[in-house]
């Protein structure tokens, strides 16, 4: 996602306001955030994870296993692609 500051590849979904790029993901032009700088594609990452429901177990899990952290990532339907967590 070249200058868009997405390292996390978060769609835009319904509720984002900011701004966006359209790239060819699952779909044709499909809406993709945008930021200003890296470090705000990070802190709205993390937002993102606190404030959604079904990655709450997450933070149950140990913060240093990122092996269980990018399964669980999966399985509650962060990523489309069925190889996301050894991408990883």
């Amino acid at each position: 996602m070249l200058n868009s500051n997405n390292h996390f590849g978060i769609k835009c979904k319904n509720n984002w306001t900011g701004q966006s790029v359209n790239y060819d993901d699952d779909e044709r032009q499909e809406c993709f955030r945008k930021y200003r700088s890296p470090l705000d594609s990070y802190k709205d990452h993390s937002e993102f994870l606190r404030n959604n429901p079904r990655y709450k177990f997450l933070f149950d899990l140990n913060p240093e296993d990122y092996k269980a952290w990018a399964y669980g990532l999966k399985t509650a339907g962060y990523a489309t692609d069925r190889n996301y967590p050894q991408r990883l």
